[in-house]
């Protein structure tokens, strides 16, 4: 953030989950109060916790489904009515979802949800 605001920039950092709807909802509005608007959010959180299937536990794949997923899926909420007019949003994804490694089967499962929410949300 320093180099940003010697360079003529602004910046500040917002602390949140993206697992917690209450945290999305925070960090649109407070980068609203902020800037007036948001132009650009980008999904980028991400964790990859290889097991074969039958070897995840619980805790290891509501992580997954949490940050993976749901971090996306409550942004694109908070985009649909947020985002200001001509916004991006960038969601990001992964080269694994077109491969098949035994231990990646939650991990590209999230991603190809996150590809799939991406091209119904663009519609």
């Amino acid at each position: 953030m320093k180099a940003i605001k010697t360079n003529g920039g602004d910046a500040f950092a917002i602390q949140g989950y993206v697992s917690k709807r209450a945290d999305i909802v925070r960090l649109f509005d407070e980068t609203i109060a902020h800037f007036g608007k948001v132009d650009v959010w980008v999904n980028n959180a991400g964790v990859m916790l290889n097991a074969m299937i039958k070897d995840l536990g619980e805790d290891q794949f509501e992580k997954s489904i949490d940050i993976n997923f749901k971090g996306v899926f409550y942004s694109l909420q908070e985009a649909a009515s947020k985002l200001a007019d001509n916004g991006s949003i960038i969601n990001l994804s992964s080269t694994v979802t077109r491969t098949i490694f035994p231990t990646y089967g939650v991990y590209s499962a999230t991603k190809a949800a996150v590809e799939q929410l991406s091209r119904v949300f663009a519609k």
